[in-house]
């Protein structure tokens, strides 16, 4: 059995070489890890001219279904604009598919790096922070996510450290936290993919 995890960069898929994107590690975690389902991390397909989120939504679908892939789990960075539009452009890219293939849909705000500050704990840990006070209540409201967590981290953060994030990450912390983004996601891998792998 495989799912696909598609995603914008090689920090969400993963490179190919046996390392995984934390993109893939939140998924196979939202569905406890199955040992019989390959878990593969793909890229958004890219566009030469016009079409957009919706057409490439489409084309990693259809790419799904000729893989025969048992699900496929797309997400994309808000990038500022407004969620109802990446979202519906998403939904559309599905529709116009026309595929079988069980999907789960999410848009990051205003990007996937918002996700990975959610939860200061595993930040401290992974990063080995020292101990700060407050907390990153609504990382959704932060405008540049990937500046704030290279802000956060004081260097630049790497893939590697986004897939080890993303293993130690709170799943229910960041679900309230990301309540629009995350949080919705979330239901959509539970209800969309769960019964293929059950």
């Amino acid at each position: 059995m495989r799912i696909s995890v598609v995603g914008e960069g090689p920090r969400d898929y993963g490179t190919g070489r046996d390392e995984k994107g934390a993109l893939v590690l939140i998924v196979e975690r939202l569905l406890d890890c199955p040992a019989d389902v390959d878990f593969v991390g793909r890229p958004l397909p890219t566009l030469h001219g016009r079409g957009g989120i919706e057409k490439k939504v489409k084309l990693a679908l259809v790419a799904a279904a000729a893989r025969a892939d048992d699900g496929v789990a797309v997400v994309v960075d808000n990038d500022r604009l407004p969620r109802s539009e990446r979202i519906n452009s998403m939904r559309s890219g599905v529709a116009s598919a026309a595929s079988a293939v069980p999907c789960a849909l999410g848009v990051a705000i205003e990007a996937f790096e918002a996700w990975m500050i959610a939860d200061e704990d595993a930040l401290e840990r992974v990063l080995e922070l020292p101990r700060r006070t407050g907390s990153r209540e609504n990382p959704e409201t932060i405008r540049f996510p990937k500046q704030a967590l290279n802000d956060i981290a004081r260097h630049r953060v790497t893939g590697r450290d986004l897939s080890k994030l993303a293993e130690e990450v709170d799943l229910d912390r960041l679900a309230r936290r990301c309540r629009r983004g995350f949080g919705r996601f979330k239901q959509a891998v539970v209800q969309n993919l769960r019964p293929v792998i059950d």
